[in-house]
């Protein structure tokens, strides 16, 4: 039995579905670089914060060295946390370089617990680090306020 429908009206429904569908997978990434931009916005400052407290709290202990070694390492490892959850809120460049300390700052935890020797050197490196990314995730931060 033949369609009430012309065929060149369901030829042009399936092109406007198909059309319909780009637009969508369009929008819904243009929503989410939206949002990242906006929880970027209103979180990074903070985190950047609380990087720097941590940085701060560390810098002090190096200078007590190495009878502040345990407070050290917890404060590497809230700097090793607040790396992570920055890490999703800078784009891909920073975001590369953040994840870099990260994994640094997770593999000194895990040798300042297995007691093997860490240096003085090597944690004013970490610390080092820290403030690198400190600058470079205010950099951004900076560039949030434009978008």
């Amino acid at each position: 039995m033949p369609s009430a429908i012309p065929q060149w009206i369901q030829d042009m429904n399936t092109g406007l579905s198909l059309l319909g569908f780009g637009i969508t997978l369009y929008v819904l990434f243009e929503v989410k670089f939206i949002k990242n931009t906006f929880l970027s916005r209103a979180r990074l400052p903070e985190l950047i914060r609380d990087l720097e407290k941590a940085g701060s709290v560390l810098n002090g202990q190096l200078g007590q060295w190495p009878s502040q070694r345990n407070e050290a390492l917890c404060q590497i490892k809230v700097a090793a946390s607040l790396l992570k959850s920055a890490s999703a809120m800078v784009p891909k460049t920073e975001r590369e370089e953040l994840l870099k300390t990260h994994k640094k700052l997770t593999d000194a935890a895990q040798s300042f617990s297995s007691q093997q020797g860490i240096s003085i050197d090597f944690v004013w490196d970490l610390y080092s680090d820290i403030q690198s990314d400190i600058a470079s995730m205010t950099q951004v931060s900076k560039n949030n306020r434009w978008e």
